[in-house]
């Protein structure tokens, strides 16, 4: 358009600035009793972590009784956590940690991955394991990725 038809710049030469209008916010969809699960993690993480642990045996008013202790404990030191939150920061710090260059990772794939990708490494074990639990191909992630049988020894 020139400035000669309407709705064109101004003969002066600067440009006509248009104002916008707000936009109306969009209706929210709640699903039904989504209101009660708010602040939970998805999932129900706090129910999926009292249900792993280790199982343990005790005695319960005289009689014996299969009961889970919500214990996380490391697949590769054996050593137990009070929570899962801890428990995954250890296994950054001393199982996912490069031994070059200090960066952490969240499994031992991510570590194996970067070992190959910056040192032309390759992992044969995974860090300050214990023997027998050094494998670098069982993934495991916090609680999760255990092989079977283990939540049973």
């Amino acid at each position: 358009r020139t400035a000669d038809q309407p709705g064109g710049p101004p003969a002066h030469g600067c440009i006509r600035q248009r104002r916008l209008q707000p936009v109306p916010p969009l209706p929210s969809v709640r699903r039904p009793g989504a209101g009660a699960r708010r602040g939970r993690a998805r999932g129900g993480a706090r129910e999926r972590d009292a249900r792993m642990g280790r199982k343990k045996f005790g005695v319960v008013g005289g009689q014996a009784q299969e009961t889970f202790e919500v214990k996380p404990f490391c697949y590769y030191c054996d050593k137990e956590f009070d929570t899962a939150k801890t428990l995954i920061t250890h296994q950054r710090t001393k199982h996912f940690n490069c031994a070059e260059c200090g960066l952490k990772f969240d499994t031992v794939t991510g570590l194996r991955v970067h070992m190959l990708n910056a040192y032309k490494k390759t992992m044969k074990e995974v860090p300050n394991s214990i023997p027998g639990r050094e494998n670098p191909d069982v993934v495991v992630h916090g609680m999760e990725g255990l092989p079977k049988g283990l939540l049973e020894e």
